[in-house]
């Protein structure tokens, strides 16, 4: 949010200091707008990263059960197969629930939308399609837990996406730590930063001798950016004075 077309030496003018304070509005409002959608468009992510590990840590305990009884092979191989399926079933009604909780979803463009019943359908939908494919791209695997000479693959294989699935999940909460504290502290950086520009403002009108010079099509924006300090709860007294002095 630096203006770079300003060279640092130079004193900005008060329509471009309203423009700058005009820009540090419409960024924060959209943080405020699209930073929870990035947050809830993590949730699917999250609950198919749960899935897929609880689906992982199933094959590699059923290839250690292969290991240790080579004789029950095939009937761990079932058992392993149904219980994918268990999990899919668990990770599905997982989102289902949380969406049932839930009066509206964040999007990019409309805030907080209402979470209609058919938006509530379409997410279960492609969220239970994307399931489908995680446990068909697995069934190879389980199948190969029926042949005894074959389970130490699927051990391997199995700590492999393992280690995967926990660098991906690490990552996904990382940056959803890291969203929720750039939204959380958004508000109090644009204060400040509005202030900045008020201080500068004031300093510019105090030196002039003379009212600034300003564009005729200048006159809105700035008349703008100096009613919304003066009225904002957040502008410290003093320089409320100060702007107060010169405008009078």
């Amino acid at each position: 949010r630096v203006n770079s077309d300003v060279p640092w030496d130079r004193k900005r003018g008060l329509a471009e200091l309203a423009a700058a304070s005009a820009q540090e509005r419409g960024d924060a409002e959209l943080v405020r707008r699209r930073l929870p959608a990035r947050i809830d468009a993590l949730l699917p992510q999250e609950l198919t990263l749960c899935f897929e590990h609880d689906l992982w840590e199933n094959l590699a305990v059923s290839a250690a059960a292969v290991a240790s009884c080579e004789a029950r092979a095939e009937a761990i191989a079932i058992k392993a197969l149904r219980q994918s399926g268990d999990c899919a079933a668990a990770a599905l009604e997982g989102l289902e629930s949380r969406l049932r909780a839930r009066g509206g979803i964040a999007s990019p463009d409309a805030g907080i939308a209402a979470l209609s019943a058919e938006r509530r359908a379409e997410l279960l939908l492609n969220f239970s399609g994307e399931l489908a494919e995680l446990v068909a791209s697995a069934v190879p695997r389980i199948a190969q837990l029926a042949l005894p000479h074959k389970s130490e693959g699927v051990a391997r294989e199995a700590e492999k996406q393992l280690r995967w699935i926990r660098e991906s999940w690490e990552a996904v909460l990382t940056c959803k730590t890291q969203i929720t504290d750039l939204y959380m502290d958004n508000d109090e950086l644009s204060e400040q930063r509005q202030a900045e520009l008020l201080a500068e403002a004031a300093d510019l009108l105090e030196e002039c001798s003379e009212p600034p010079k300003i564009c005729e099509s200048e006159v809105p924006q700035v008349r703008d950016f100096l009613v919304e300090a003066l009225r904002s709860q957040h502008l410290d007294e003093s320089l409320r004075r100060r702007l107060m002095q010169r405008l009078e």
